[in-house]
């Protein structure tokens, strides 16, 4: 489950949308997460679904 994105706290699947959206492609974002019980933070780069 994403709790992060940068310092935006993301509660749900529409706070994650939202968030995602106020960013552009090519943008490097630490996203936090909890998987397995285990908290980790990674730095994406965002891509486009633009064709």
């Amino acid at each position: 489950m994403i709790t992060r994105i940068d310092d935006h706290l993301v509660d749900g699947a529409d706070d994650l949308v939202a968030t995602v959206r106020t960013y552009r492609p090519g943008d490097k974002v630490k996203v936090t997460f909890v998987r397995g019980g285990d908290e980790r933070t990674v730095t994406l780069e965002l891509g486009s679904d633009a064709e």
